[in-house]
């Protein structure tokens, strides 16, 4: 896929009815290390909460399962019906 490829994806689209892609595309190729960035306050401050910590610690989750942790943090911080990854909207897979 070249530089400019997305770019001329976006721009023959209807933002008055392709808008939710137009995001996702803008979001995901444009920006994929800021989005990355803005996860993990997210990620971090679930752990922050002191009975969810000790939750995650007592059943080992955050030790033995970090990668399944982070990523079912990242899906409702997808670029998809304002990060809400179970909207109806993304369950169409129009996110």
């Amino acid at each position: 896929m070249g530089r400019y490829d997305t770019l001329r994806l976006i721009e023959s689209l209807d933002p008055e009815t392709e808008y939710w892609r137009i995001h996702r595309l803008h979001a995901l190729h444009e920006f994929p290390w800021d989005v990355t960035r803005a996860l993990e306050p997210a990620l971090y401050r679930t752990y922050a909460v002191g009975t969810i910590g000790e939750l995650l610690d007592r059943t080992g989750e955050f030790r033995t399962r970090t990668q399944r942790r982070y990523d079912d943090k990242a899906l409702p911080t997808a670029p998809c019906g304002h990060g809400h990854a179970s909207s109806a909207r993304c369950r169409r897979g129009a996110g």
